[in-house]
């Protein structure tokens, strides 16, 4: 349905052992993950009471509920732990030391049954990346029944050709063979088990279907020797546990058990594990799996819309951020999301590099969520809730990612019952080791619906819970991830096999047969049938057919079927059928002609060259045989299927594979790819705007390579000198950085900057200049500017002149001068700056007589001033005497009270009369006030200018 974002509260499910009651509590922000060694679930466990955990279902009065599907018995949970080296051995025994049980570990996986009142104590070892429970899904038991030997005419070939499977040795691998007290013995004694069935290892608990395959092969291949080991308890045991059946002479290996976290878009090391025993020559055949096509695949579509607290959503189409989905009445969902990032557990290399998180809404609200760590880890979250209530129930999910890059892909299976009610895609749910290179996956179909039982048929009609291949692997085992393409996707299933034949004690019985044994259905039967008709047929070959020869015969003689996801009869290889339902009495037939093989060399993408430089070729064909690799063109050299890459250009690379007396030979198959130099990116520091003058800039730049980075002036006024910017003008300034290639790095994209140099403002420093008496001699100006330009003096006011920098005094009185600069090109005009100061009359152009009357200070008057002639019209003498000598100032003022002339400053003698002339010429009529200042005592004198 379509939804915007909301902003809610963050919620969190407390999910309990198997079925228990719904804990839902308002949690904190996941805006910073805690990060443990335990995953959610397993910490979930230690936290519950004892008496919860010995039941199976607690009450419980909602009618959603989460499902933990956790394995669990008497106190220990099965996990897989991860080790952070390539060898498990040391964690496993750190983990034995903390009472693990049945420990095993294959590469760095450990898996055991490990005690859950210590999950807690995982968190001290340091050796430990992290650990989950081996999640494996619920069994799915069918509603019908067939007679498998029948349909398969394995009758027909053993009447025909006299063949029971003697010679062969088959492993069967599933959950447990003798759990079941008396089991074992009553098959032995009932002749539906042989007596002599090799037991390697085996677990308490189980369901013994791994017996109930053993009755089925034994009903098809009486004569072959059967072997068996547990899959239990993680996905290591089940990796060691393939190989020690081929260890042990198997010849031919078939399971029906799949561990939810086993890789997707990568050979996990269960899948790695078959391949491995393929190439030493045994057929290995696994159950297709039960889950239909009920699995969401797509490009992870970035919506940019933020779910607050949890990260941005995945588009399901149109803006959608939540897919709707019914789970039907008491029925229950159990999804497994995935999405295309490396395994740790897989290459032990950087892991996840993006971490997503899967959110569950009912009645518009966050009602549960998984949401584990997952960056450097798997990038996998499981969630499974069951719907107890006795009507359908529609839930929404969103997938978000917390944070790092878009996924390439996203994918989700169902193993539980529900139904999409919105963006099907109905993709492939065929995965993990099912999908290896090296397994024969097998669909199901029913006995009844196959020409033997039902004689409207002309084909055999495909079982609709069988699954659908489709899945594609593109990522190596070493955490390389390539580019999708319909090549990467594995041709799965291979074959379809009858269910639902009788057992002596597995399943339930059925109306459709004439017995009341019970009947086992679903692929995890239909595989051990197929498995039984490859002993048949190495019987006629007395052992000597390769997997890929009994591939060949198989698919060559089976009966082609059709699609149900299709239009039309879809005719040859489809991915829900295969090539078709086996027939054991024509595959037996020919067994003894060659087989035909196909070479398939998958796409070798372009590159740079130290992506890496040593490269893992991928070729694989139906005979398994080894595939040899030529450089046809190009710098690189081949040894195996390692190629090494010496220098840049085209590389042409040949696959070969040459028959043997029981294959016929494979065509040739070139690739083609091209190797690039190493992108490099230049990161070049920002320049930012200046003001002219401000020195050298220091050019930065640093680049992915290392290489030296080169700059250049694109346009404006400046020079560069190692890496220096001197600007030598104003305007818009762009500089390139570039870099150059070499052997390995391709010449980097140059970046260029753009800035802007401004006018520099600038400023005027105009020297003080002192009050002075008159001098004929120039007076030089002082003044600086900050930008050194050239400045000019100007007279304001007063008798003066100036030239350059050179003041002429004309006369007495104040004077103005103004220090000014003008701008230019590079410079704003600075502001002006003036200067005033007082010009008085020298003391040797004075006119002096001897003083009368004036005596000592205290002996009659103290000062003598005086005016003629007064009143005056052009000019008038005024004196001055004093009995002691002192500092005098002598200034006129107008009759507005402002100062017209300043006619001395300096000293005077005592006992000395001093006569000062003052030109009233130019002004007008009135009383002026000449004020005489004497050793800090003040005298005024009018003067009556008439004009």
């Amino acid at each position: 349905m379509k939804h915007s974002l909301p902003s809610m509260a963050r919620l969190f499910i407390c999910a309990n052992l198997l079925l228990f009651n719904l804990n839902i509590v308002q949690g904190q922000s996941l805006a910073n993950k805690e990060t443990h060694k335990a995953d959610q679930a397993l910490r979930a466990l230690s936290t519950i009471p004892a008496a919860v955990k010995s039941a199976t279902r607690a009450r419980s009065a909602s009618t959603l509920q989460v499902l933990q599907h956790v394995k669990t018995m008497d106190g220990y949970v099965a996990i897989d732990a991860y080790s952070n080296e390539a060898d498990g051995n040391v964690l496993l025994e750190q983990l034995q030391r903390l009472g693990l049980k049945n420990g095993t570990f294959h590469k760095r996986v450990v898996s055991g049954f490990f005690p859950i009142d210590r999950i807690e104590k995982l968190e001290g070892i340091n050796n430990l990346n992290h650990a989950s429970p081996a999640y494996t899904p619920q069994r799915k038991v069918g509603e019908v029944s067939s007679q498998g030997d029948v349909s398969l005419k394995a009758d027909l070939a053993a009447a025909k050709y006299g063949v029971t499977g003697l010679g062969s040795k088959i492993g069967v691998i599933s959950d447990s063979y003798g759990s079941i007290g008396g089991g074992v013995a009553a098959g032995v004694a009932s002749g539906d088990l042989p007596a002599d069935v090799q037991v390697l290892a085996d677990v308490p608990g189980g369901t013994d279907e791994g017996r109930a395959m053993a009755e089925i092969i034994h009903d098809v291949a009486p004569g072959a020797k059967i072997a068996f080991h547990t899959s239990s308890p993680g996905q290591a045991a089940f990796a060691n546990g393939i190989l020690g059946l081929a260890s042990a002479g198997c010849n031919i290996v078939v399971d029906d058990v799949i561990y939810l976290a086993e890789p997707m878009f990568q050979d996990g090391i269960i899948a790695q594990a078959v391949d491995e025993v393929a190439k030493r020559n045994v057929t290995y055949f696994s159950a297709a799996g039960n889950q239909a096509r009920k699995s969401y695949q797509a490009p992870f579509k970035n919506t940019g819309l933020v779910i607050p607290g949890w990260g941005v959503a995945h588009d399901f189409g149109g803006g959608d951020t939540r897919q709707s989905i019914s789970i039907p009445a008491r029925s229950s969902i159990q999804l497994m999301v995935q999405w295309s990032d490396d395994f740790f557990s897989t290459s032990g290399g950087e892991g996840a590099k993006t971490d997503m998180d899967v959110l569950v809404y009912f009645n518009n609200t966050l009602f549960a969520n998984s949401s584990q760590g997952n960056i450097g880890r798997d990038p996998w979250e499981t969630i499974a809730i069951s719907n107890t209530g006795a009507s359908a129930v529609t839930i929404e999910i969103a997938l978000v990612k917390f944070e790092g890059p878009d996924p390439q892909m996203i994918k989700w299976i169902d193993f539980g019952s529900a139904v999409p009610l919105e963006h099907i895609t109905n993709s492939s749910t065929i995965y993990g080791h099912a999908n290896a290179q090296g397994a024969i996956a097998v669909g199901a179909a029913a006995w009844f619906n196959t020409p033997q039982f039902n004689p409207s048929l002309s084909r055999p009609v495909i079982n609709g819970f069988s699954s659908g291949g489709g899945t594609p692997v593109f990522i190596s085992t070493t955490g390389q991830e390539a580019a999708f393409t319909n090549q990467r996707i594995r041709r799965k299933p291979e074959l379809v096999g009858p269910d639902g034949g009788n057992t002596t004690f597995f399943g339930a019985d059925t109306s459709l047969d004439p017995d009341t044994f019970p009947n086992f259905f679903g692929t995890s039967a239909a595989a051990p049938h197929v498995a039984a008709v490859a002993a048949l047929m190495q019987e006629k070959q007395k052992g000597k057919m390769s997997p890929g020869a009994v591939l060949d015969k198989l698919i060559s003689t089976a009966i082609d079927m059709d699609n149900p996801y299709s239009e039309g009869f879809s005719e040859g290889f489809d991915s829900s059928t295969g090539w078709g339902f086996v027939q054991a009495d024509k595959a037996v037939e020919a067994s003894s002609t060659k087989a035909n093989q196909t070479l398939t060399f998958f796409d070798i993408p372009d590159r740079s060259i130290l992506d890496p430089r040593v490269i893992r070729l991928e070729a694989y064909t139906t005979s398994n045989l080894p595939v040899e690799f030529m450089v046809l063109q190009g710098p690189a050299t081949v040894s195996g299927d390692l190629l090494t890459i010496t220098g840049r250009g085209v590389i042409r690379i040949k696959a070969m594979q040459w028959g043997n007396p029981e294959f016929n030979p494979a065509a040739e198959v070139i690739q083609e790819m091209v190797v690039k130099g190493v992108a490099q990116a230049i990161t070049f520091s920002p320049l930012a705007n200046i003001t002219y003058g401000a020195g050298p800039i220091p050019l930065v730049a640093t680049s992915s390579s290392g290489l030296p980075v080169q700059f250049r002036l694109v346009s404006g006024s400046g020079t560069i000198t190692d890496n220096m910017l001197t600007v030598t003008g104003t305007g818009t300034l762009t500089v390139m950085a570039t870099q150059q290639g070499n052997a390995v790095y391709e010449a980097a994209t140059p970046i260029t900057q753009s800035f802007t140099v401004s006018k520099a403002t600038q400023t005027i420093s105009f020297a003080d200049i002192p009050d002075m008496m008159l001098t004929s001699t120039p007076i030089a100006l002082e003044a600086t500017a900050t930008s050194g330009l050239p400045i000019h003096y100007t007279v304001l006011q007063g008798p003066a002149t100036v030239s350059g920098n050179m003041l002429t005094l004309k006369g007495t009185g104040k004077v103005r001068i103004k220090a000014a600069q003008y701008g230019n090109g590079l410079y704003m005009g600075a502001p002006e700056v003036v200067q005033e100061f007082e010009v008085y009359q020298p003391l040797a152009s004075l006119k002096t007589t001897t003083l009368a009357g004036v005596g000592p200070a205290g002996q009659g008057s103290f000062v003598q001033v005086g005016a003629y002639p007064n009143p005056f019209m052009d000019r008038t003498a005024i004196e001055f005497g004093a009995s002691e000598s002192g500092e005098l100032v002598v200034e006129v003022w107008s009759p507005a009270g402002t100062l017209v002339n300043s006619l001395y400053k300096g000293p005077v003698t005592a006992g000395r009369a001093y006569s000062f002339e003052f030109d009233a010429a130019g002004r007008t009529s009135g009383v002026y006030i000449c004020r005489f200042t004497f050793n800090g005592q003040t005298e005024y004198k009018r003067l009556v200018l008439v004009k």
